[in-house]
């Protein structure tokens, strides 16, 4: 009978934490963004999200403006950058960053109205670091392979 209730329990709490994530599972890119070297510069502009920017090779020849800095770390969903936003945002004190979270998130079938409150909670944080911060959400795309879930895009869009 205990072995029953035991499997039980341990069956339900998997299941209702299927879509939470260890966000310790991005500890060596987090420490790789930790010792990017940066020179201060007022002018500084963060590319962070999951791994369309992290794959983004030339961000700093595409984008002019200021330091270009790309904290991207891959396979990230909205509440990773969260918990990941003082290394991979607010240590750059940047003037402006760029934003590109959703799409892992809604592969993990998130709603996208539980990825908006996290976002809001995401510029809240780089606000209450410092108001003058400008911030720019890309938007979700689907690719190929996550077509199936292009109403969710639209709606988190």
């Amino acid at each position: 009978m205990n072995y029953l209730f035991c499997l039980f329990i341990f069956s339900f709490f998997s299941l209702t934490n299927i879509n939470a994530q260890d966000p310790l599972r991005f500890k060596a890119e987090i420490d790789n963004i930790k010792s990017l070297e940066y020179n201060g510069d007022s002018d500084a502009i963060v590319f962070t999200g999951s791994s369309s920017i992290r794959f983004w090779t030339d961000l700093s020849d595409d984008c002019t403006g200021g330091e270009v800095i790309n904290t991207g770390f891959g396979g990230s969903q909205m509440s990773d950058l969260m918990y990941y936003l003082d290394e991979a945002v607010l240590k750059f004190q940047p003037k402006k960053v760029y934003i590109y979270e959703g799409d892992n998130d809604i592969n993990a079938e998130k709603e996208p109205a539980d990825i908006l409150t996290t976002a809001k909670q995401v510029v809240d944080k780089i606000l209450a670091a410092d108001k003058k911060i400008q911030i720019v959400f890309i938007s979700a795309k689907p690719s190929p392979s996550r077509w199936n879930y292009r109403d969710q895009y639209v709606a988190f869009n």
